[in-house]
C-alpha cells in the first residue's frame, strides 16, 4: 500500500466533515453538509427519505463530494462522480434494543446534528449550537452527545456534560487516544 493512500485513508476512516454537491434544474449548485462513510470501493453518503438531493440526483446524477479536515494538517479530497440510490433494507435484522452505541466523536458542522431531536438533548443545545449556527465537535455515548471535545497541544480534551459511568469514561478515552494517533 502506497503512503499516499495511506495518508488519504485515514482522513476517509476518521470522523471528517464532508459537503455533498448536487444539481438543481437550473444547473445551479445545492452544497450541503452531509454524513459519509468510505467503504475502500465508493462513498456512501446518507441522505433522509424525500430529502431534495434525492430529487436532484434522480433527475441528474452528476455530484460531487468534499471531505476535510478541521485541523491541522487540513488535508481534503475532491470525489466527482455519478451518484445512485441505494435503500435501507427495512426487513433486514436489527440489532437488539439494548444493544449499546459505541462512543464516537463527532466533528464540528457533523450533519447527525441536524436530527438533533434524537442525538442533542435540549439542555445542551446553545453549548453545541452556537450564534451564528457553529457546530462544536461533539462525542455521543449511547448514541447522543454527552459532551464536547477539542485538540490542545496535541491532546483530544474531552468536556462531558455531566459525569460518565466508568465504562463510557473508558471507552471515551481509548477512542481519544484512537483519535489523537490519528490526528498525529
Amino acid at each position: 500500500m502506497s503512503s499516499d493512500w495511506r495518508r488519504l485513508r485515514t482522513l476517509l476512516e476518521a470522523p471528517s466533515p464532508a459537503v455533498l454537491a448536487t444539481y438543481r434544474k437550473d444547473g445551479s449548485a445545492l452544497v450541503s453538509p452531509v454524513w459519509f462513510r468510505w467503504n475502500a470501493e465508493a462513498f456512501e453518503v446518507v441522505i433522509a427519505e424525500g430529502d431534495v438531493k434525492l430529487r436532484h440526483l434522480a433527475r441528474d446524477p452528476r455530484c460531487l463530494l468534499v471531505v476535510f479536515e478541521t485541523v491541522r494538517p487540513f488535508r481534503g479530497i475532491e470525489a466527482r462522480g455519478v451518484g445512485r440510490e441505494l435503500f435501507d433494507l427495512p426487513r433486514a435484522p436489527l440489532p437488539a434494543a439494548d444493544t449499546p452505541a459505541p462512543v464516537r466523536f463527532l466533528p464540528k458542522f457533523d450533519n447527525v446534528l441536524l436530527d438533533r431531536a434524537r442525538v442533542l438533548p435540549e439542555e445542551y443545545r446553545t453549548v453545541v449550537i452556537r450564534k451564528n449556527a457553529d457546530v462544536q465537535p461533539t462525542f455521543t455515548v449511547d448514541g447522543r452527545v454527552a459532551g464536547v471535545w477539542r485538540v490542545e497541544r496535541g491532546k483530544v480534551v474531552t468536556e462531558p456534560f455531566a459525569p460518565l459511568p466508568r465504562h463510557a469514561r473508558r471507552e471515551l478515552d481509548d477512542e481519544a487516544r484512537r483519535l489523537r494517533a490519528w490526528l498525529s
